[in-house]
């Protein structure tokens, strides 16, 4: 996995910027699940479709809402209103289809 990582970044393909961050590495391969804020409400929301996430020509993610005790119902986030529990916004990469 590293190594196709590696070879990706030397060729600086699409790819290469698609799996920049060691977070999302891992989130694809399902080690550790990732999670996103709603600009909206604040709260936490478990990304369910990692690979819609990274896919600059879908305007949306499948994810459910991490607050309070329990578990909230899939439905669809748009990007432009989630970022990272940093309030990082999303990479441009994953959000502009025109992106170079």
């Amino acid at each position: 996995m590293f190594s196709l990582w590696r070879k990706a970044r030397r060729e600086n393909s699409a790819a290469s910027r698609l799996l920049g961050s060691t977070s999302l590495r891992f989130a694809l391969h399902g080690w550790q699940r990732m999670f996103l804020k709603d600009t909206k409400t604040g709260d936490l929301v478990e990304v369910l479709g990692v690979s819609d996430l990274i896919d600059p020509f879908r305007n949306s993610v499948p994810g459910r809402f991490h607050a309070g005790e329990e578990m909230g119902e899939p439905k669809s986030f748009f990007k432009t209103e989630l970022v990272f529990p940093s309030e990082e916004p999303l990479p441009r990469c994953w959000v502009d289809p025109n992106y170079k």
